[in-house]
């Protein structure tokens, strides 16, 4: 993320796509997996573990009412 910060043109370009291929694989991780083990496991709750989370992280607009899939993130 610093790289990012601080570059631009091509070499934000190329930090990025770095970004963007770490977070790929985190996520495809986490869907052959977490998931799979979260639906194994009824005792688990994924709605109860990320309760807090938007505070947490700061985002509380993320999930607000009427933004739909084409709202700003």
């Amino acid at each position: 993320m610093e790289d990012l910060r601080g570059s631009t043109g091509v070499d934000a370009a190329v930090a990025a796509g770095s970004i963007r291929n770490i977070f790929a694989l985190h996520l495809d991780k986490e869907n052959r997996l977490l998931m799979p083990f979260i639906v194994a496991s009824p005792e688990l709750s994924l709605a109860r573990a990320v309760e807090g989370l938007q505070e947490l992280v700061g985002e509380t607009h993320v999930h607000q009412h009427g933004t739909g899939h084409g709202g700003s993130v």
